[in-house]
């Protein structure tokens, strides 16, 4: 083989191996459904249900957790990470989730080209994973529905400036 078939077929395998993720769900887990967070399990700081003042709740613990426009963008923008409630509808090709504050997100499984982000989403086992490479940010969701029916979000967030960002929030249905 040439040497540009070897450096074609290295090409080829790198941009192929982006994800290793599956995107078959599995046969047990199912988040449809309306969740509401357990304070007593999570990272979350505020106990307020509120949904006029929900936007500005999430931009408030944002500040108190010492995240901001300094690092390059607003994470209050990013709702996932301080949701205190959320209604989730799930089929075999994508969920939707709704939460509190009327911000809605579409996910689709496998891979995606959006315009400010690549969003890459599936199964690592029986977690579902959704990572995302932002243009100042990087994150990565895992979302664990427990024996006990409860869903433990796990959001790791990596801005272009700053510190990294550990939330660990549990749900359970209403």
């Amino acid at each position: 083989m040439s040497r540009s078939g070897i450096a074609l077929g290295c090409l080829l395998l790198v941009a192929a191996g982006c994800s290793n993720l599956s995107t078959e769900v599995p046969e047990a887990f199912d988040l449809s459904g309306d969740w509401i967070i357990s304070d007593s399990d999570s990272d979350s700081d505020s106990d307020s249900d509120s949904d006029s003042d929900a936007q500005v709740e999430r931009s408030d613990r944002a500040r108190r957790r010492g995240y901001g426009p300094d690092m390059g963008f607003d994470p209050a923008a990013l709702p996932m990470i301080d949701a205190r409630a959320m209604i989730i509808e799930q089929d075999s090709t994508s969920m939707g989730i709704a939460y509190q504050d009327g911000t809605y997100r579409d996910v689709s499984w496998g891979e995606r080209d959006l315009r400010l982000a690549d969003v890459s989403a599936g199964w690592d086992g029986p977690d579902l994973v959704i990572e995302t490479e932002g243009v100042s940010y990087e994150m990565v969701e895992r979302y664990q529905l427990s024996s006990d029916g409860h869903l433990r979000i796990e959001i790791r967030l990596d801005p272009a400036r700053g510190e990294r960002i550990n939330v660990v929030n549990i749900y359970r249905r209403r």
